[in-house]
């Protein structure tokens, strides 16, 4: 389980995990149940797989009709190196890194809006990563859709696909003013004591 479960746990928060793997969704469930005094009826389990909008949809649909009445916060923090091409016709780090969450994170709007929540976008170290002042949305739709030769050879995906996801907290931020959005780099960690 990672920490920030552990921690929300330890808060009291029923936790929601969306995961790939049924059998590590469970290892994580138990591992939070392990650690915290929740019991298991507040932590629920959903798959998900960030590379197929049908499941996308699925698990958005199941969150909505079983906490309809609003989500505190949704922390999207799964990514991929992989640059196969999944079944929605992407790069999969496009989709799993990026596409994925921002439409997990559309569908589940109506949910947070009412708790006032927070989307939490787990992006990554992308010191250097840039895009071209003249990139248009045609240009991006071609890389994530058609494996570019240059950034599969320098793995240059995961990054971008991670600066992309940066760029979607900032923009979702401005459409959605009554949501706190954030975007968070896992690798690097301040901490703030008051005396």
């Amino acid at each position: 389980a990672s920490q920030l479960n552990v921690a929300l746990a330890q808060a009291n928060a029923s936790l929601i995990l969306c995961c790939y793997s049924a059998e590590k969704c469970n290892q994580s469930k138990q591992a939070i149940l392990d650690r915290s005094s929740l019991g298991p009826e507040r932590v629920d389990t959903v798959p998900l797989d960030l590379s197929a909008s049908g499941s996308i949809r699925d698990a958005a649909q199941h969150v909505l009709r079983k906490y309809g009445g609003g989500l505190d916060a949704l922390v999207s923090a799964a990514g991929s190196y992989s640059t196969r091409m999944t079944h929605d016709g992407f790069v999969s780090a496009m989709e799993i890194n990026l596409l994925g969450h921002v439409l997990l994170t559309e569908l589940l709007l109506p949910a947070l809006r009412k708790k006032r929540g927070r989307v939490v976008n787990v992006a990554a170290a992308v010191y250097g990563t840039t895009v071209a002042a003249n990139t248009s949305v045609e240009d991006l739709t071609q890389i994530a859709t058609h494996v570019d030769a240059h950034l599969n050879q320098t793995g240059g995906y995961f990054p971008l696909s991670k600066l992309l996801f940066i760029h979607h907290a900032v923009e979702l931020s401005k459409r959605e003013p009554s949501l706190t959005t954030f975007a968070v780099n896992p690798g690097y960690a301040v901490e703030v004591r008051q005396n």
